[in-house]
């Protein structure tokens, strides 16, 4: 049996639906694309991302990527609001 993740209170997931374009080769595997991602909402973090049409390698880079975005823009925000 699979183990279930706490997720905790101030965790939040949302998920949306695409169609994929009609000249692409992932249209004949797929009619449409789904994108979730778990949020933390006290911190802003990404926890996890699902993508219908990608791997989990994919998966964990798109993730990384975001959160240090999130991170470099909220050290740039602290950064400015202190010098004032």
């Amino acid at each position: 049996m699979r183990e279930i993740r706490n997720f905790g209170e101030d965790t939040v997931y949302f998920v949306s639906y695409a169609k994929l374009p009609a000249d692409i080769s992932a249209t004949y595997v797929h009619e449409v694309v789904g994108v979730g991602f778990l949020i933390n909402t006290k911190t802003g973090i990404i926890e996890d991302t699902m993508v219908t049409l990608i791997s989990d390698l994919v998966k964990d880079f798109f993730s990384l990527s975001y959160n240090r975005t999130q991170y470099r823009n909220r050290f740039r925000r602290n950064h400015r609001e202190n010098r004032k």
